[in-house]
């Protein structure tokens, strides 16, 4: 399964995807008349970090589970007179939608990493109240062709072919369009 870009335009174009608010693609570039297959559905990662008293902590990277809760932990080590930073995995009360808890002071980022396909933060700032992201519904696409933004498209289509082409009517503009199939 994936989502297929292509890049039929005489210029670099700069592509982002989403399904909802899962980051799936940041910012990949493909050269003039390029075409590239993203997979979805690929085990991601997910990590937690913050600071306290100008010390850094990070938890350990575990699997993403797109059904479930995170909670991140700052716990006291009394040998060690330190603290260590934690995150596990507890039960959802929404499909289809992580949540990121936390139950220290600081803020905690939480990052979500795929391979090298996708990197994601998240900052959670209020203890046990959690940061939501849908993880399924339409896909969102971003472009920016030759420094030109192109309008958020979106798709509902399982593995949909994005397209960027230019305009035909008038090359010289710089007017693109996006095709979904």
């Amino acid at each position: 399964m994936g989502i297929t870009l292509r890049n039929n335009t005489n210029y670099a174009a700069v592509f982002s995807v989403r399904q909802a608010d899962l980051v799936i693609l940041n910012w990949r570039v493909l050269e003039a008349n390029q075409l590239q297959e993203i997979k979805t559905g690929m085990p991601a990662m997910i990590q937690a970090t913050t600071s306290l008293g100008n010390v850094d902590y990070s938890s350990e990277s575990m699997t993403l589970n797109h059904a479930a809760g995170y909670v991140a932990q700052l716990v006291q080590d009394i040998e060690k007179k330190t603290y260590q930073l934690n995150v596990f995995q507890i039960g959802n009360t929404e499909p289809n939608v992580v949540q990121l808890y936390k139950t220290c002071t600081p803020p905690v980022i939480f990052t979500l990493r795929c391979e090298e396909q996708f990197e994601q933060t998240v900052i959670v700032d209020k203890s046990l109240v959690p940061a939501r992201l849908t993880t399924s519904g339409p896909y969102f696409i971003d472009i920016v062709v030759n420094g030109i933004t192109i309008p958020t498209v979106s798709s509902e289509l399982a593995n949909p072919t994005i397209t960027v082409i230019t305009e035909v009517d008038n090359p010289e503009a710089g007017f693109y369009r996006v095709e979904v199939s």
